[in-house]
């Protein structure tokens, strides 16, 4: 399985359908975010909630996403 993780997704809905439908099941789509209010965590496969970037164990949480799901690409969308 090819399964990515998008890590501040935010309100990128659209971008995380089409990875979904052009994945047509090959992959999940996972999501990690710090706040259960962002939209795209609820159309991925999967979703997670981790602190804040800034966050000194964020890496940590990142990495075990990254393990348990068996994660072949991360991509970050910055927010500013």
């Amino acid at each position: 399985m090819n399964n990515i993780l998008f890590c501040s997704a935010g309100r990128r809905v659209k971008l995380i359908k089409n990875f979904k439908e052009t994945f047509n099941g090959l992959g999940k789509i996972i999501v990690a975010e710090n706040s259960i209010y962002s939209p795209a965590r609820y159309v991925a496969d999967k979703s997670y909630t981790v602190p804040q970037i800034s966050d000194n164990n964020y890496i940590n949480e990142i990495m075990k996403i990254c393990k348990k799901e068996k994660i072949k690409r991360n991509f970050y969308f910055n927010r500013s």
